[in-house]
């Protein structure tokens, strides 16, 4: 059998779930579009645009972006991490193996990618879900009821909830600024005109430290924890392997009564909170909110056509894609900020959103047909194998996977 065809029972030596694969391959590319729309984080106007799309098609990818993928991509992720991490402890424990080391030493590694990533693109998510991934390790022999009190207390956003009734007892109260403002705006000052190696070390200094703000400030942070337990959940519950249609429906009916009234809000914000501070705190909840429900809705909706044969045939295209999610992660960014920054070919005076969007759907599918032509003659992609033997260096990798 070769390594990219299907796998779908996790008993046995070396199974996948391939369902978890097309997922994770799914919210990839995904994140992938959505950095491209915004350009690699180049937002001003094309100064010599070319392409048939006018200035009103660009603003219309834009808001559908907003809409379809903004947040729900990145929240898709941060499941299937968790999800990742109790299969390799789980796998581990079931072989008398002693992970905890192991998996420490793997975050840092995982680190150490994020950091050199973070010297291209400042928009890095490998090194936060590096230092994120220790409240899992330990609370990872916790009951499932504890997991799904920590999901629900971390979506809930507790710290925006508190200043919400803070400000509603004191009308006087303002919301402060965005602290991660200025220094995105200083960067990107920087990177209009730097070269590369000026521009790297803006992006690991005053880029990180904008990161870390704005994943705090977002409230980006507290939910990608959520979505880490719930995924650790959603693992021993085994969920993808096991739950019948007739789950997923109802997952998908829960979330659309929620979806409406939710959308609705969001649109009607402005003309229900007139203070503008508040508004923006209020707004920020909602859609923080709404992120989850959709993550949710399209979990459901990609599960329940995965059961049809056409269905799966066509999801089973992006598994090993997402099997080398961590390649590709880095090497789409890369290429991206490479056709868009001034450090490489500036073609952001030239491409507008729904342009980059072409760029960005071309570029996609060659990595998609690049996975399926590696992982038919390799067993790992390049990144996760160098990941994967850096891991085990100085002992036998264990080998056999029940769910990954």
């Amino acid at each position: 059998m070769l390594p990219n065809e299907p796998r779908d029972h996790p008993d046995g030596p070396a199974r996948r779930i391939v369902l978890v694969d097309a997922l994770r391959g799914f919210a990839l590319a995904a994140i992938f579009l959505a950095h491209h729309i915004e350009r690699f984080g180049v937002h001003t106007k094309p100064s010599d645009p070319i392409g048939p799309f006018s200035a009103d098609v660009d603003k219309q990818v834009m808001a559908y972006m907003v809409l379809l993928i903004s947040g729900k991509a990145y929240a898709m992720f941060a499941a299937m991490f968790g999800f990742s991490f109790w299969v390799q402890m789980n796998n581990a424990a079931s072989r008398n193996v002693n992970f905890v080391g192991r998996f420490l030493w793997r975050m840092l590694l995982l680190a150490m990618f994020g950091q050199f990533h973070a010297m291209f693109y400042e928009g890095d998510l490998l090194c936060f879900y590096a230092a994120l991934s220790v409240p899992l390790l330990i609370t990872r022999k916790w009951s499932d009821w504890a997991i799904i009190c920590l999901a629900i207390l971390f979506l809930s956003q507790p710290w925006f909830l508190t200043r919400f009734a803070y400000a509603l007892t004191h009308p006087d109260w303002t919301l402060p600024p965005n602290g991660f403002v200025q220094y995105y705006r200083s960067l990107r000052e920087i990177c209009m005109e730097a070269g590369f190696w000026e521009a790297a070390k803006a992006k690991l200094t005053l880029g990180q430290r904008g990161n870390i703000m704005w994943f705090i400030e977002s409230g980006r942070m507290t939910q990608t924890l959520g979505l880490f337990f719930l995924g650790m959940l959603a693992a021993r519950r085994r969920v993808f392997s096991d739950s019948k249609a007739s789950f997923w429906l109802s997952i998908a009916f829960v979330c659309l009564i929620f979806t409406f009234p939710l959308h609705f809000a969001v649109q009607n914000i402005s003309e229900w909170v007139p203070e503008r501070s508040f508004r923006r705190q209020v707004g920020l909840i909602l859609s923080l909110y709404q992120n989850v429900i959709h993550v949710l809705l399209v979990f459901a909706l990609i599960c329940l056509p995965w059961r049809m044969k056409y269905g799966r045939k066509l999801l089973t295209l992006l598994a090993p894609f997402g099997r080398m999610s961590l390649t590709h992660y880095l090497s789409l960014n890369i290429i991206g900020v490479f056709i868009y920054q001034a450090v490489g070919a500036d073609l952001h005076h030239y491409l507008g959103r729904a342009m980059a969007m072409c760029v960005g759907l071309i570029l996609l599918v060659a990595h998609i047909a690049f996975s399926h032509w590696w992982l038919n003659r390799f067993r790992y992609g390049p990144l996760e194998a160098i990941w994967r033997k850096a891991t085990w260096i100085g002992r036998a990798p264990v080998t056999t996977i029940k769910q990954a």
